[in-house]
């Protein structure tokens, strides 16, 4: 644990006053008494959620090192709650191609997916961002292919795996008829990162392909990494009725190069085309709408992994759906999580496993906004019939009613959300935040992102977004072919 017993009263009274849990309420503001608290490892986890703090990465910090890293943590979080949030440094440089995408890595590392204006071309890009006053450098560049073909990624996720030094990159790619899933990887050993290292330094670890039944089309929903395993959702459609038939989940082990695919449900089973999942190292949260309550439920991955059929084999409702992989650790209903509502789950690859995780449900007429704590079990129920415990949302956020919502970003923590808010009438597009409460707080205040004179760029110009929840950062593509990284 961190070496709380060894800081100075200052920070530990600061500590003391920005957390609120009940366990400080009985105690004397007292030196002592504060060094006694912030010795524990309870004071220490609480700030994962409350800053919220790379708490892993700087538990083992010097005193000097942790009292700075607090400090700015609180100073993040304060200037992020405030209405008028501040840009503490900004910068911005040309990218030269049409941006689609954007993933921020650590607190140096940003990949993008675009494609060149004059011939067409797809590329994954990766850069080593430096301070304000340098320029990112591009560490590699690919062209994503099959058989000859360029393909421009629908879906793209990147995650530093945990025991090597090396990022795994996986974009999912439909056709209407056929998907593809490729995996690629670039090493982060310093020699590999260096100025005059060999280029391109990407690798292409696997490629598969997804073929939709006939007479149905695929509409894929999401990928994520854990290490070496990729999951990736989509659905299949009727062509004549564009109506969801089947929703599919496919999870890869690049490493053992080991393939699964997975039937959820069918239309009979679910209403709506929505199917939102989350990764774990051990586990996988699979969200799924019925006519009036949708269901959230957590599977055991290796089950799932052992008990389901290779990828691209055919469908067999016996033996390749989830409800026969007896993987099922627990499942939720609520009613917010039905077809009339958007769910978002936090964006970044999760290496660690949560005890809990956030939930945004937006519903899609009135734009009535909650947020849900979905608990995430590590075993299996020691009952079988375990009943089924309803979902209610511990906050309400108020959201533009008839908005769009796209780029819909909430942090690892779960405490810090962006999301570009979109007005069909007069096309009027807003980059919006909010600062999701922990139980006990009060109701969420919405507001933008920045106000329009204090924006280095137009609302209108900004095409995705990627939020640092961790260090309060955020990298925005713009219509100009650049970059833009606020920190705040």
């Amino acid at each position: 644990m961190a070496k709380f017993k060894d800081l100075p009263n200052d920070i530990i009274y600061v500590l003391y006053q920005h957390l609120r849990p009940l366990d400080f309420l009985a105690l004397n503001q007292t030196s002592r008494e504060l060094h006694a608290l912030g010795c524990t490892a309870y004071a220490w986890q609480q700030l994962r959620v409350d800053i919220p703090l790379n708490v892993d990465y700087h538990q083992n910090e010097s005193v000097s090192v942790l009292r700075r890293v607090l400090l700015q943590s609180l100073k993040i979080d304060a200037n992020w709650k405030s209405e008028s949030t501040r840009i503490q440094k900004g910068s911005r440089f040309p990218h030269g191609d049409f941006i689609y995408f954007v993933h921020l890595l650590r607190d140096d590392l940003l990949f993008t997916i675009s494609r060149d204006t004059w011939s067409e071309l797809a590329y994954l890009s990766a850069w080593k961002l430096g301070s304000a006053k340098s320029a990112p450098r591009r560490l590699g560049k690919i062209e994503p292919k099959h058989q000859g073909i360029s393909l421009l990624p629908t879906r793209f996720s990147a995650a530093k795996h945990t025991d090597e030094d090396r990022v795994v990159i996986a974009m999912f790619t439909d056709e209407r008829r056929n998907g593809y899933l490729q995996s690629f990887s670039l090493s982060l050993r310093p020699e590999d990162l260096r100025p005059d290292a060999p280029y391109p330094a990407f690798d292409l670890e696997d490629s598969i392909d997804v073929t939709a039944r006939p007479d149905l089309l695929a509409q894929i929903h999401d990928v994520q990494i854990y290490n070496t395993i990729i999951a990736a959702s989509y659905t299949e459609f009727s062509e004549q009725t564009n109506a969801p038939q089947y929703y599919e989940l496919i999870i890869l082990d690049i490493e053992n190069q080991h393939a699964r695919t997975i039937n959820i449900g069918s239309k009979e089973d679910l209403a709506g085309d929505k199917f939102v999942f989350k990764l774990f190292p051990d586990s996988i949260l699979i969200i799924t709408s019925g006519k009036n309550d949708g269901s959230a439920a957590i599977y055991d991955l290796q089950d799932i992994m052992n008990s389901s059929s290779p990828a691209n084999t055919p469908f067999s409702a016996t033996h390749n759906t989830i409800h026969g992989t007896k993987s099922l650790r627990t499942r939720y209903i609520s009613e917010f999580f039905s077809s009339e509502y958007s769910v978002y789950l936090p964006v970044e690859a999760m290496s660690s496993i949560p005890s809990a995780i956030t939930a945004v449900a937006v519903n899609n007429i009135n734009g009535a906004s909650h947020a849900l704590y979905i608990p995430i079990p590590r075993n299996k129920p020691t009952k079988p019939d375990t009943p089924l415990r309803r979902l209610n949302p511990h906050a309400r956020l108020m959201m533009k009613a008839a908005a769009h919502l796209d780029c819909v970003h909430i942090g690892p923590a779960g405490r810090r959300m962006v999301w570009m808010e979109i007005v069909t009438e007069g096309n009027d597009i807003r980059i919006m935040k909010a600062t999701l409460p922990v139980p006990g707080e009060e109701e969420v205040v919405v507001s933008q992102l920045l106000r329009d004179d204090d924006l280095p760029f137009k609302y209108s110009d900004c095409l995705s977004l990627w939020l640092d929840e961790r260090h309060g950062r955020i990298c925005i593509s713009l219509l100009d072919q650049a970059i833009c990284i606020l920190d705040f």
